[in-house]
């Protein structure tokens, strides 16, 4: 199904723009890691874990937006609602 036989059909920029998304977050997912490690080695252990915390909501996020870029792909409507 083309975008013009489909009115909500994802367009080739959305999708390339939750890819994007999906690298920005997998970014910020490496980065607090790494900081909670440094926090850690700081001995600022619950500092550490809330980052750790904060760190797996962003990982989750970016799987999803993952799936839904792939499911876009093939041109399955995406609930943007649930993001």
């Amino acid at each position: 199904m083309d975008n013009k036989s489909h009115p909500n059909a994802p367009t080739a920029n959305f999708i390339r723009s939750m890819r994007e998304v999906a690298t920005t977050l997998n970014s910020s997912y490496t980065s607090l890691l790494s900081s909670s490690v440094r926090l850690a080695e700081a001995g600022q252990d619950q500092d550490a874990m809330r980052l750790i915390e904060l760190a797996k909501g962003i990982q989750w996020a970016e799987s999803k937006v993952w799936r839904d870029a792939k499911d876009a792909g093939v041109s399955r409507i995406v609930k943007l609602s649930e993001h």
